[in-house]
């Protein structure tokens, strides 16, 4: 529901898979998009934060011990976390990953037959750079 305004990629990506699974998912009664953080929606009452770590301290929000032990374990495995925040609390965790597109390894294949040495820049964590690519490119993280 709060991500129903937004216009990034994850957000969209949220917004369908949660149609799949609930149904018609109704509007915010108001929000505003963080840049670089999530965002924040009014509804029925509740403050509904949907976003990364900053927002999660943005909030000053409590974490329980079991959904911070999961988040950390699957960070670790290169994928990236979405927090859900209502009211101040962490009631939940959105696991995003990426996949190669099928023709990828032909692509960096020819590219390397070319003479030239395939290389990823992103903003990425590097070890979800890795867990995408593998061995295909090297991978150099722009985040801290």
């Amino acid at each position: 529901m709060a991500e129903r305004g937004s216009e990034h990629p994850i957000a969209r990506a949220i917004l369908e898979r949660a149609r799949e699974v609930y149904g018609e998912i109704p509007g915010a009664d108001n929000y505003d998009t963080i840049p670089g953080m999530g965002i924040i929606a009014q509804w029925n009452g509740l403050t509904i934060g949907v976003g990364n770590e900053k927002l999660v301290k943005g909030f000053e929000a409590v974490i329980n011990s079991e959904i911070e032990g999961k988040v950390r374990e699957i960070v670790d495995n290169g994928y990236t976390v979405v927090y859900v925040i209502v009211n101040n609390e962490v009631l939940g965790a959105i696991v995003l990953g990426d996949t190669l597109r099928s023709e990828t390894p032909a692509v960096i294949n020819e590219l390397r037959r070319m003479g030239m040495v395939p290389v990823i820049v992103t903003g990425d964590r590097a070890e979800a750079a890795r867990m995408v690519l593998g061995s295909w490119v090297l991978s150099m993280s722009m985040q801290d």
